[in-house]
C-alpha cells in the first residue's frame, strides 16, 4: 500500500484533488438551487395571495394584471420576461453620477433616492 502511494504520479494526485473539489462545489450549488427554488415558491404564494386581496377587495381582474405585467416587461424596451437592470442615474442634489451600491453620493454626501424594485 505505501508503494502504491509512492508510485502514483503527481498528476494523479492534482487530479484527485481537483475531483474533490469539483464535487464539493457542486454539492454547494446543489445546495444553493434548492434554496432558490423554495424563495421562488415563497414568492409565488405572496403574490398570489397579495392578487387575491387585490381582486377579491378592490375588484381588479386578471386582464388588468396581465397589462400591468407587460407594461412593466416593456420598461427595457423588450417583451422577455425579464426587466434588464438599469444604471443609477444621476444625483438629484449635485447631478454627478451614482454609484451603484451606495446610500449616499460620493461627491455631495446626500442620501441617493430609494427604488424599491431596483435589480
Amino acid at each position: 500500500m505505501f508503494h502504491e502511494a509512492l508510485s502514483s504520479s503527481p498528476s494523479d494526485y492534482s487530479a484527485g484533488i481537483a475531483a474533490e473539489q469539483a464535487h464539493y462545489a457542486a454539492s454547494r450549488v446543489e445546495d444553493e438551487l434548492v434554496c432558490v427554488r423554495a424563495d421562488i415558491e415563497r414568492l409565488l404564494l405572496i403574490t398570489e395571495g397579495l392578487w387575491n386581496i387585490l381582486r377579491d377587495e378592490h375588484g381588479y381582474d386578471d386582464e388588468l394584471l396581465v397589462r400591468r405585467v407587460l407594461e412593466v416587461d416593456l420598461k427595457d424596451g423588450k417583451i422577455d420576461g425579464k426587466l434588464a437592470a438599469q444604471a443609477p442615474g444621476d444625483c438629484p442634489h449635485c447631478n454627478r453620477p451614482l454609484s451603484q451600491n451606495r446610500r449616499y453620493c460620493l461627491y455631495c454626501g446626500e442620501p441617493t433616492p430609494v427604488d424599491l424594485f431596483s435589480r
